[in-house]
């Protein structure tokens, strides 16, 4: 690694830079390690001056160069250049350079403007005419082979400047290759602020001689080997229920394949080689899977109270007598410490430790409200040499049945509801010797992974070396019935509808496999240490999917809100169609099946609330603590805790829009006196709203409007969040949803005025 520092001019900002070691770029090369790059230090810092046009302003900070220490990675420059102008203080340009190619691999100027502004300066058609331009000056032997991907736009607040990032995936003989490719940044202004590229000159192979579609189809039908299983889905209001799916086998290197430039979809399993048709994971080794096998119970037709667990209400010293009894703790043993936890619900764990006679630290938690342990551990005071007693001592069947022995003592009133498995990996790749394992819950003999935990043994000792077990508070939602799943045969046919398999090019990560070292695979290596291209036939999840596979309604569940990308029908002609679209696309209002979202709909109490919170970036200010309180539930008492809208509600409330003297209507109508309250509120504003007489509002019915609502509706009017209507403010109209997205959109440009202004909080109005 070779490092140079320049010195900058007087007074200029100095920093200093470590040489890196490593660049997080994909090759352009495979170089030979320790291989004399091609182009010197001062050629890269040439073509970084000369391509990005680096101003005279901006001296060379630091200079690094990666001789390539990895086969996945080339040779490069890092160079990072500062402003030596006070006005832009702090502001930098690094650029990486492939010291042999003279590529840019990477290049990144942060923005100097983090205002929100709208409309943005540069639209995205412009934005994208100039990513394309810059695409052609940087890449020209790339961009032949490359299929630009849609704009997806960045959801989340109107916080910061606007930036538009166009991907450009890699197309190789027709067939796409997600891993290559590379990506353009564009601010607000039209200004490059970012640029990544990821590009391998390993070989392609033909597509010649490959498996059909159906023959893959064939493969993917039988490795996915469904089974049903209850499993905790989380929704966008943040509350889970317990859902029926079909899940595949498990599967150790279900996601290794992730690998995408772009990180717009995820590689699924199966992952097929379109050449032998054989199963790989990501380091090109064959995988096979092993057939899935139902669980049985630890006691079969043992007690099952799991599921309907009794209130126990232990003190203290119940809990400790019962940790005590269980694990063998004698009087000799020395109780180190004692914490107490309760959450929300009221439910305490009691977590002890003690250091035993024989030199062996033990923690064990307790679960004091239904009275059962929830974790152990336990290890040495005086840690043993790693390098000794390398090799397992047990067989695999002595650990089976000593774990097994361990879970049915602990859990001694649910042996019919519990079952114990080994975790798909990783496997000691020596030994071949699981030491990991899953606890099972089952109900009606379906596996229940929202009430499971896990134990390890130590293979030398046979002792237990950790437990942990979630709590098995009855679940908020009941278990949907066996009877209406769709059977096996059709979740197959609707999983691969859903997920179906694309011919593309993948790389492979033998790095992957040097990393997790104990990792075993059966099989062959196909990719040895060196990486290498592969056809395959993959399923592919676009953005949003949790694969959760609903076995009542036959799809896939979401992580989070599906982006709306289609037309909205509704808003041509309408005023403020521009701001809905922006809030559309920044994921903040819905638009129905029909592709409309309503304009002339009056908002709600509710929904004002949370689009404003959400636009502007305001959930940080939710405190549980206040909410919690006597006044803020009555406040809040028509608002369910599981309303998709709590979480915004519960922030407006800590930061004082909300009075605590009157019960808030979520469901109310809102008025544009209303909406023109919260918007002051929520740019921080408060201060003023008591001062009705420092300010002028223009509007004909001015003198009806009180005057503890005056400061307010005059700032909504005079900084063009709600104009006037003919004349008039019209306090007790309605607003809109049109009218709503102008308001906020026009709040926040003027936060982004104030810099962001973080209201007075909490203050609950009186």
């Amino acid at each position: 690694m070779r490092k140079r520092f320049r010195t900058l001019p007087a007074g200029a900002l100095v920093l200093t830079t470590i040489g890196i070691s490593g660049l997080v770029t994909a090759p352009t090369a495979l170089a030979n390690v320790g291989t004399p790059p091609k182009l010197s230090a001062g050629q890269a810092e040439q073509i970084a001056i000369k391509t990005f046009s680096i101003p005279s302003t901006y001296a060379l900070q630091s200079e690094s160069y990666n001789n390539n220490m990895s086969v996945t990675q080339p040779a490069a420059y890092s160079l990072n250049y500062q402003s030596t102008d006070p006005s832009k203080s702090g502001q930098s340009i690094n650029v990486t350079i492939d010291a042999n190619t003279g590529t840019v691999l990477n290049y990144n100027r942060p923005s100097g403007d983090n205002q929100f502004v709208f409309p943005a300066p540069v639209s995205a058609g412009q934005a994208e005419q100039i990513a394309n331009r810059w695409a052609q000056k940087l890449y020209p032997l790339q961009v032949p082979s490359v299929k630009a991907l849609p704009l997806t736009p960045t959801a989340g607040s109107l916080v910061g400047p606007t930036q538009y990032t166009y991907s450009y995936e890699r197309v190789v003989r027709g067939i796409p290759a997600p891993f290559n490719g590379f990506s353009i940044t564009i601010d607000q202004n039209g200004n490059l602020v970012a640029v990544s590229d990821n590009w391998t000159n390993l070989v392609f192979p033909s597509p010649t001689n490959v498996l059909s579609q159906s023959q893959a189809n064939s493969i993917y039908q039988k490795a996915l080997d469904l089974h049903l299983e209850y499993q905790s889905v989380y929704h966008t209001n943040g509350k889970p229920t317990t859902e029926l799916v079909y899940q595949g086998a498990p599967q150790f290197y279900l996601n290794w394949w992730g690998q995408q430039f772009n990180g717009t979809s995820v590689i699924e399993f199966p992952v097929i080689n379109a050449a032998t048709g054989q199963v790989v994971d990501a380091t090109g080794s064959t995988y096979r899977p092993a057939k899935y096998s139902l669980p049985k119970p630890l006691v079969p037709g043992g007690p099952t109270s799991l599921q309907d667990p009794k209130s126990v209400h232990w003190t203290e010293q119940q809990a400790l007598d019962y940790a005590q009894k269980l694990f063998g703790i004698t009087g000799s043993d020395t109780l180190a410490s004692v914490s107490q936890y309760t959450n929300g619900s009221a439910d305490t764990t009691w977590n002890f430790s003690w250091q035993t006679v024989n030199h062996i630290n033990i923690q064990v938690s307790i679960d004091a409200k239904y009275g059962f342990v929830t974790s152990f551990n336990q290890y040495p005071m005086q840690p043993e040499n790693p390098a000794a007693n390398k090799e397992a001592k047990l067989t695999q069947a002595q650990a089976d049945a000593t774990v097994t022995a361990f879970v049915k003592k602990l859990y001694a009133d649910d042996t019919g509801a519990l079952a114990v498995v080994q975790n798909p990996g990783p496997v000691n790749k020596s030994s071949g010797f699981n030491s990991s394992y899953q606890i099972v819950s089952l109900v009606a003999g379906i596996p229940d992974q929202t009430h499971s935990g896990n134990v390890s043994i130590d293979p030398q000792t046979g002792q237990i070396q950790s437990l942990w077990m979630n709590n098995f508070e009855p679940s908020t939602s009941s278990f949907p019935v066996p009877s209406k799943a769709l059977s096996q045969s059709q979740a197959v046919q609707r999983w691969m509808d859903a997920r179906p398999l694309r011919l593309q090019y993948l790389e492979t990560q033998p790095e992957v496999a040097a990393k997790l070292g104990s990792i075993s695979t059966k099989g062959t290596n196909s990719g040895g240490q060196r990486p290498q291209v592969l056809l395959t036939f993959a399923p592919t999840a676009g953005p949003g999917s949790s694969g959760q596979f609903n076995a009542i309604t036959g799809v896939f569940e979401t992580s989070a809100k599906s982006p709306y990308t289609g037309v909205i029908h509704d808003i041509r002609g309408v005023v403020g169609a521009a701001q809905i679209q922006l809030l559309v696309d920044r994921e903040l209002m819905m638009v129905d099946s029909q592709g409309d979202v309503h304009p002339n709909q009056t908002m709600t109490h509710s929904a004002l609330l949370k689009l404003v919170v959400d636009a502007l970036g305001l959930q940080g200010h939710y405190n549980q603590q206040l909410l919690a309180t006597t006044a803020a539930k009555s406040a809040l008492a028509n608002v369910p805790q599981n309303s998709p809208d709590y979480q915004e509600i519960g922030s407006a409330y800590s930061m004082g829009w909300i009075p605590t003297k009157e019960t808030f209507q979520p469901n109310a109508p809102t008025t544009r006196d209303y909406a023109a309250q919260i918007l002051a509120r929520a740019l921080g504003f408060t201060p003023l709203l008591t001062h009705p007489k420092a300010f002028q509002l223009s509007a004909t019915d001015a003198g009806s409007i009180s005057s503890s609502h005056f400061a307010a509706d005059a700032l909504a009017a005079t900084l063009g969040m709600i104009p006037l209507q003919n004349g008039a403010f019209h306090p007790n109209n309605d607003i809109t949803l049109a009218d709503t997205a102008v308001a906020v959109v026009q709040a926040a440009v003027i936060a982004g005025e104030e810099g962001q202004p973080y209201p007075p909080g909490p203050r609950p109005l009186g």
